[in-house]
């Protein structure tokens, strides 16, 4: 997100930041948000998630972010334990602006990350830019990310949700340049949980599961956003990690 907004912006996140470790064995835990307060909650509170999104698409959202996690580089003739991962960045999505994808008119807006990672006592820049596709209202068509190039399903959620909703939100298949489906690409699943947070927001988690069967790689993605009644919405934290063969090898969590 990663893509957009909704989908993959775990992905982005993670496949910006320049890794330097050594070590093995270990999974970093994800965080579980906190709520901003210990106000009295509403269990019928709603807040209007589409109204929130079109805000981003419309507006573009600016957040700085920390960086925690590990990587294992471990191999059974080396086995060590994971290296911890530290640093910070900023994140940035423009507003969305007209454009034509795959023959057709949508709107598009850049997402831009920039940071360090420090990891074994080194320090490392890292940058990278995204496009995300939306169509007229508002929902994702389609990311281009890290030589990656999805085209999405209609995303579905409901206009308002409250604590304890769920669903899923639609499913990406990876295209080239001219929207055909790739040979051996990968596929992108999606899914949303809402829970309590203060007396007028709540938490809406977004999860993103990319997996190539033909390679066993997978990625998977947490982006918790925070949503007040108003409509108005910011990043609360993105955990996403890598895994080959199901052994989780990276973890890192961005904290906004």
């Amino acid at each position: 997100m990663t893509k957009s907004m909704m989908f993959g912006l775990g992905t982005m996140l993670l496949t910006s930041v320049v890794l330097h470790g050594c070590g093995g064995g270990g999974d970093s835990p994800s965080p579980t948000p906190t709520p901003a307060s210990q106000a009295p909650i509403d269990p019928n509170l709603t807040v209007p998630v589409q109204t929130a999104f079109a805000n981003i698409v419309n507006k573009g959202l600016n957040q700085s972010f920390t960086i925690s996690g590990s990587v294992d580089n471990s191999t059974p003739a080396n086995p060590a334990p994971p290296t911890p991962i530290g640093g910070n960045g900023q994140f940035t999505s423009g507003a969305a602006t007209p454009a034509t994808l795959c023959g057709f008119s949508v709107s598009q807006a850049a997402q831009v990350v920039t940071g360090t990672t420090i990891a074994n006592g080194v320090s490392t820049p890292f940058a990278t830019t995204s496009t995300t596709f939306y169509r007229s209202d508002n929902t994702i068509v389609g990311t281009q990310s890290a030589g990656e190039f999805f085209l999405f399903t209609p995303v579905t959620f409901p206009a308002t949700v409250r604590a304890g909703g769920t669903g899923v939100t639609g499913t990406g298949t990876e295209v080239n340049a001219n929207c055909d489906q790739v040979s051996f690409g990968s596929n992108i699943t999606g899914a949303y949980s809402v829970a309590s947070d203060t007396a007028n927001s709540l938490l809406v988690t977004f999860v993103e599961n990319e997996k190539n069967p033909f390679s066993s790689s997978e990625t998977k993605s947490s982006t918790v956003y925070r949503i007040d009644t108003s409509g108005n919405v910011s990043l609360v934290s993105v955990t996403a990690t890598k895994s080959f063969l199901a052994s989780v090898f990276q973890t890192l969590i961005f904290t906004f």
